[in-house]
């Protein structure tokens, strides 16, 4: 199918964004519904709007969301609290990031691996899932998997290939990871 870079408005009553997307053979367009990524049977990557979207976290089972943006204190749907449990970690999009990260690596890693334990399902997200979240996932790959940035982000990005999740995860990220190995 041939993506097309056209957005529709959600006709339906999940919150999550649509993309128009062509199949090259028919012609015929059809609409397909963003939503997180799945890293591994127990963790997903997505956006502040796949975790807003109480439809999308039930039926893939998530329970638990870590938070990864600073501008977002609480998680909302229709302007009430998401019934799950959430983990805030206030991480900047920006260079204040390099004195943060680290510690909310271990802090996320903690509370993937205790809810993994516990049999749930567990969504890092940020704004966009492209930046903060993404480098979040990629440090619980580095650490469970023992790889090294560059094989992490290659996985990832090639688990996100054929979505319209963007793996991007900003300079200060990059090193902070890179160093991590």
């Amino acid at each position: 199918m041939q993506k097309l870079v056209a957005t529709l408005p959600s006709t339906s009553t999940s919150t999550a964004p649509t993309a128009l997307t062509r199949d090259r053979t028919t012609g015929a367009f059809e609409v397909k519904t963003k939503g997180p990524v799945k890293v591994y049977d127990y963790l997903y990557l997505g956006s502040r709007m796949d975790a807003r979207n109480v439809g999308k976290l039930k039926a893939l089972g998530i329970t638990a969301i870590v938070d990864c943006a600073v501008e977002y204190k609480t998680i909302e749907s229709k302007g009430r609290p998401l019934e799950v449990k959430t983990m805030h970690l206030d991480l900047h999009d920006d260079e204040r990031i390099v004195y943060e990260f680290r510690n909310a690596a271990e802090i996320a890693i903690d509370f993937i691996q205790t809810q993994k334990e516990k049999k749930q399902k567990v969504l890092v997200s940020c704004h966009l899932g492209t930046s903060r979240a993404a480098g979040i996932v990629l440090a619980y790959m580095m650490r469970v998997e023992d790889l090294d940035y560059s094989q992490a982000l290659g996985k990832l990005r090639n688990l996100c290939a054929g979505t319209d999740q963007v793996i991007l995860p900003n300079k200060w990220i990059e090193s902070l990871l890179a160093m991590w190995e």
